[in-house]
């Protein structure tokens, strides 16, 4: 194909995957992962849990999920479910 040719497209494609909504339960064996005072985030830790040979567990959410994180993501919510 000659460079910068059309190869191919597709429109408006839709993506699956799974995502963190940040609800853990966590057993108490996840608490000597990681020393006191020392900042981690939650897939450091959960992987830490994978290699010590803990089990780690999902539970796919299905319904509808938005990101509330910022102010402007919470108001949006908010209009969602209007």
């Amino acid at each position: 194909m000659q460079e910068g040719g059309f190869a191919g497209i597709e429109e408006k494609p839709s993506y699956s995957y799974f995502i963190s909504s940040g609800i853990y339960l966590l057993a108490p064996e996840f608490s000597s992962l990681h020393p006191r005072g020392e900042a981690i985030d939650m897939p450091d830790l959960l992987m830490r849990g994978r290699q010590a040979g803990l089990r780690v567990g999902l539970f796919p959410v299905h319904e509808y999920w938005r990101d509330v994180g910022r102010e402007r993501d919470y108001q949006e919510a908010q209009v969602d479910h209007d």
